[in-house]
């Protein structure tokens, strides 16, 4: 039997969670779990522990950077691949996230094909 994998989203905006839904629905392994913001992103983090996580930057609560500082920062989460999935593009952000380890970028714009193929590249 296959594995199923865990995926987090977290994001804010509800178009952007369905097409990431949307997308990942397609595959069959993957379990999909959703939050609205970082805090409760963190807290379901706390209870069913993903395999991977998907967030956005701009979110109330707890930004994507806050999220995946705590996720870097925790023994039991610190090596779960994360995407960061965001319309923000700049040197400093790109830097950050190379600073936190371990994190993909994609944009928002991007093509089902980009987004399991960046998954599947960091589950296995």
């Amino acid at each position: 039997m296959a594995k199923t994998f865990k995926i987090l989203i977290a994001d804010d905006e509800s178009k952007n969670m369905a097409a990431m839904t949307d997308f990942l629905k397609s595959e069959s392994d993957f379990e999909i779990l959703e939050a609205t913001d970082g805090q409760s992103a963190w807290a379901l983090m706390e209870k069913q522990l993903p395999d991977l996580v998907i967030t956005d930057f701009y979110m109330p609560q707890m930004d994507g950077v806050g999220l995946i500082t705590k996720i870097r920062e925790n023994e039991e989460t610190q090596n779960i691949p994360v995407i960061f999935w965001s319309g923000v593009d700049n040197e400093e952000l790109s830097f950050l996230l190379e600073a936190l380890g371990n994190v993909e970028q994609l944009d928002k714009v991007v093509s089902k094909d980009q987004v399991i193929g960046t998954i599947r590249k960091l589950l296995h």
